[in-house]
């Protein structure tokens, strides 16, 4: 970080906001988006996902065929690329989640909150 940026970044767990460099100094500034988890390439196929909590989750590239997700919590999570064929997503909640590239074939989607998501095509839903 260069002398003339008035901030350090802390992006562990829990600490992921700017601070001022010299104690005093108040300033509002944007947080960058980290994910919670990272999960990007994992093998979840077939899994029993039931109700679990994978908010703001990177799933990116995830091999999810056939997983029942049946009430999972998927808000914000990063599903670019996933492979969710024949997964149950029933009741999911995939509010603004990235599916951009997702494969959603044959996949169960009955009662699932798809507000704000970006859809496989790059559209977002309403």
């Amino acid at each position: 970080m260069g002398d003339d940026e008035p901030f350090e970044d802390h992006h562990e767990y829990g600490k992921n906001r700017a601070r001022p460099r010299h104690s005093g100094e108040q300033y509002f500034v944007p947080i960058r988006k980290k994910y919670r988890k990272d999960l990007s390439q994992a093998d979840l196929k077939g899994k029993d996902l039931t109700g679990v909590d994978l908010t703001h989750t990177n799933l990116t590239g995830a091999n999810l065929t056939g997983a029942n997700l049946t009430g999972a919590n998927l808000t914000g999570a990063n599903l670019t690329g996933a492979n969710l064929t024949g997964a149950n997503l029933t009741g999911a909640n995939l509010f603004s989640a990235n599916l951009n590239g997702a494969n959603l074939t044959d996949a169960n989607l009955t009662d699932v909150i798809l507000t704000g998501a970006i859809m496989p095509d790059g559209t977002i839903h309403d």
